[in-house]
């Protein structure tokens, strides 16, 4: 449905929810099977010693896009934070072991 609702929606739920949607920025996805990206993700492996958690686009507004469009280079992403670190809130964390996982890992990225 488009637009404001109408009476009998209204009438039906109580509770609708209208969502305004804005022109934002594109996402960047690299395919997983490129020699580079196959290498980092080896590095990674190596730093870490298992196997890193691969996801093909993330959520958030990281500025990969504005990257992809000035370089036309694969971009790779390699957070480290923890799954329930709160990004953004009053209570944003990061447990101890990420962090030294990620000197790790960057240091192997470096030097690969």
């Amino acid at each position: 449905m488009t637009g404001e609702p109408v009476l009998e929606p209204r009438l039906n739920h109580p509770l609708i929810a209208r969502v305004v949607s804005e022109e934002g920025y594109p996402a960047v996805r690299t395919p997983m099977n490129l020699p580079i990206v196959k290498k980092i993700i080896g590095a990674v492996e190596q730093a870490i010693g298992k196997r890193p958690v691969m996801l093909p686009t993330m959520g958030g507004s990281g500025p990969l896009w504005a990257i992809d469009v000035a370089t036309k280079a694969p971009q790779v992403g390699v957070p480290i934070v923890n799954h329930d670190n709160n990004q953004h809130s009053s209570n944003e964390n990061l447990r101890i072991q990420n962090l030294w996982d990620g000197i790790e890992i960057f240091a192997a990225l470096m030097t690969m």
